[in-house]
C-alpha cells in the first residue's frame, strides 16, 4: 500500500533530528582534537624586542671598534712616512747647502731648511728669530752642526712605533750613519729588528741620527 507523502516527510524529519547529535558530536571531537595555537604572553614579545635592540646594538659597537682601530692604524702610517719624509729631505738639504764648506758650523742649521722651499708651513716655520721644525707628532726636531764633517738631527718625543719605523729606515746600509742613539743611548751594529724595538720601547723617544 503506498505511504502518503505526508508521511515520508514526517520520517525523514524524524532522521535528521536522530542524526543531528551525533553529527554534533563528530563535530565536537574533530574541534577537540586540533591543538589550539600558541600565543606567547605579550610581555614576553617584549623581552624578545629589547634582546633584539641589545644584540644589534653590540654588533654595531663591534663595527665602529673595528673602523675606529683601522682609522687608526692607517693615521699612525701616515705619520710615519711623512716623519720620514721630513727626515729624508732635511738631510738632501743640509748636504747640499754645506756641499762646498769643510765642516757644518757648530749652530742651528734650522735656517738652511727654512728658505729651501721643500718644507710646507706646517712642518718648519719662524717666529721672531727662531725656528720651529715640527713632526707630525707635534715634536720639535733639531738639526745642529758640529764645527767638523758632522751634524746631528734630533726627533724628540716621538711614539714607539715612530721611533721604530725611522730606525729601520736609517739602520739599512742606503743612508750612511755617524752616529746613533735613542734617548742618550748609544745603539751599535748589528740593528737587528728586536733590538730596534727593545729601544724603542718606551711611551715617548728621543732619536739622534749624527750623519
Amino acid at each position: 500500500m503506498p505511504v502518503p507523502a505526508r508521511a515520508k516527510s514526517a520520517d525523514l524529519l524524524l532522521g535528521d533530528l536522530a542524526s543531528t547529535p551525533a553529527r554534533t558530536a563528530i563535530q565536537t571531537r574533530r574541534t577537540r582534537s586540533r591543538p589550539a595555537p600558541l600565543r606567547m604572553p605579550r610581555r614576553a614579545r617584549r623581552g624578545g624586542g629589547i634582546t633584539d635592540l641589545l644584540l644589534a646594538a653590540v654588533v654595531v659597537i663591534i663595527i665602529l671598534a673595528g673602523l675606529f682601530a683601522l682609522f687608526q692604524s692607517v693615521n699612525r702610517s701616515i705619520k710615519d712616512s711623512r716623519l720620514n719624509s721630513m727626515i729624508t729631505r732635511a738631510a738632501s738639504v743640509i748636504e747640499r747647502s754645506y756641499s762646498n764648506s769643510i765642516t757644518y758650523p757648530n749652530v742651528s742649521l734650522l735656517p738652511s731648511l727654512a728658505v729651501s722651499g721643500v718644507f710646507s708651513d706646517d712642518e718648519i716655520s719662524r717666529v721672531g728669530t727662531n725656528y720651529n721644525f715640527v713632526t707630525p707628532y707635534s715634536t720639535d726636531i733639531t738639526v745642529q752642526g758640529s764645527g767638523a764633517r758632522t751634524y746631528t738631527i734630533t726627533i724628540n718625543d716621538i711614539p714607539d712605533h715612530a721611533c721604530s719605523n725611522l730606525l729601520t729606515t736609517y739602520t739599512d746600509g742606503a743612508i750612511p750613519l755617524q752616529g746613533l742613539s735613542v734617548n742618550g743611548t748609544a745603539l751599535t751594529a748589528p740593528f737587528t729588528t728586536a733590538a730596534l724595538d727593545t729601544a724603542c720601547d718606551n711611551e715617548t723617544n728621543d732619536v739622534a741620527l749624527t750623519f
